[in-house]
């Protein structure tokens, strides 16, 4: 056996043990450390292409992640990696407003429903925004148990949209849709809180008007919304709507504040406290803190009204969180004693059990260990730069 023969068989056998290595370290949602060991894995594993593609969408690195989705499909994967594979491309052109694309690899993922609604946009480009000015903002109706703004769909009176970064794009209360006689499509099964189910609806409206902003050709989905704090609710401002401004949660002063993107005001954004974060799917935004004392990859998402902490039972284990269970009720208040992002602190931080769903702790193949809300932030101005990928919290109490 010759020295090169021999040496080609130790780099193979140790490329090909760093992908468990490397599997570990993405299941746990250590990103970066993992895309190291997956760079350093046999270049003709097509999973190992797969999680380089996937780490690097969650960073917006399109082009890093087109290459190696690409790789990993020419490599000839199996059927569930092929399919992960296409929808990750999808959501990279998704995310890019480039919906013929997006059509495209939605449709060779399987999810013919979003294609279809995607298709519907032809050669209109979305999001496309008209305003003189490069700032508005909009005033909370309400800032509790969540924020409400006034907008107008279509032209038509103001209405009332919460704001939540839970939520996908612009939401629209079924019945609202119907009122605006919007038609829709009806895509597969969806899941809320407390593990219930719901069916997926994509719409279209012509123009969504936030304070100074005319906002042409949006995507929508369907669900039924509650009333909240007496005003009935029409829609939701989720996150892929904002994911096209610099948004700014101002909640001391009450307000939503939407910038058009440019550098010049990426820039202006370095004060207070920093907190990288990553995006799955098409809004779930994630960033590491701390419950009490363990570490945890958890949720951003603003839409948990009266509280600010949801978790499955296994972060309540392991943060030592002791919960008193409610006789005849199916929900179990708890406290958080001291939840953390970055060196953001918020104490005695209020959740409920059984709201969490099941399915969100290992949805992507990572675990998130818990979904932080509207009560932590509150004494925050909440800034999401989806440039840099990073959310600057300013305190101004």
């Amino acid at each position: 056996m010759t020295t090169k023969f021999l040496t080609g068989i130790l780099l193979s056998v140790a490329a090909a043990s760093e992908v468990p290595t490397a599997d570990s370290l993405f299941q746990t949602g250590k990103f970066a450390e993992a895309e190291k060991a997956y760079s350093a894995a046999n270049p003709k594993d097509s999973r190992a292409e797969l999680r380089l593609g996937q780490i690097a969408l969650y960073s917006n690195r399109f082009e890093d992640a087109e290459k190696h989705l690409r790789k990993a499909l020419a490599l000839e994967p199996d059927e569930a990696t092929a399919k992960t594979a296409n929808s990750l491309l999808a959501e990279s052109f998704y995310r890019r407003d480039n919906y013929p694309e997006a059509a495209k690899w939605f449709r060779a993922a399987g999810n013919d429903a979003k294609a279809t609604a995607l298709d519907n946009f032809k050669a209109d480009k979305p999001y496309q925004v008209e305003a003189n000015a490069e700032t508005t903002s909009l005033k909370f109706v309400v800032a509790d148990p969540l924020p409400v703004v006034q907008v107008k769909v279509n032209g038509g009176d103001s209405v009332y949209f919460l704001i939540d970064t839970g939520g996908p794009e612009v939401v629209l209360a079924t019945d609202f849709a119907s009122k605006l006689g919007l038609e829709s499509i009806k895509g597969g099964q969806g899941t809320l809180a407390q593990g219930k189910k719901a069916t997926i609806e994509y719409s279209r409206i012509a123009s969504l008007t936030l304070g100074d902003f005319l906002i042409r050709n949006l995507p929508a989905n369907l669900l039924p919304l509650p009333e909240i704090s007496g005003y009935k609710i029409s829609g939701i401002l989720g996150t892929e709507l904002l994911y096209h401004f610099l948004p700014t949660l101002d909640y001391p002063a009450g307000r939503l504040i939407l910038r058009k993107k440019s550098k010049k005001l990426d820039r202006q954004f370095t004060r207070g406290i920093v907190i990288p974060f990553w995006l799955a799917g098409d809004h779930y935004m994630v960033a590491w803190g701390r419950v009490n004392q363990a570490p945890e990859l958890l949720l951003v998402d603003t839409g948990f009204a009266g509280g600010g902490f949801l978790c499955p039972q296994s972060t309540l284990k392991q943060a030592g969180i002791a919960v008193q269970p409610q006789e005849g009720q199916p929900l179990s208040p708890f406290v958080v004693d001291d939840l953390v992002l970055a060196d953001a602190h918020q104490q005695k931080i209020h959740g409920l059990t059984g709201v969490f769903p099941p399915s969100l702790e290992n949805q992507f193949g990572f675990r998130i260990g818990g979904l932080i809300s509207h009560e932590f932030f509150k004494p925050y101005v909440v800034t999401f730069d989806f440039e840099r990928m990073r959310i600057i919290l300013e305190n101004h109490q």
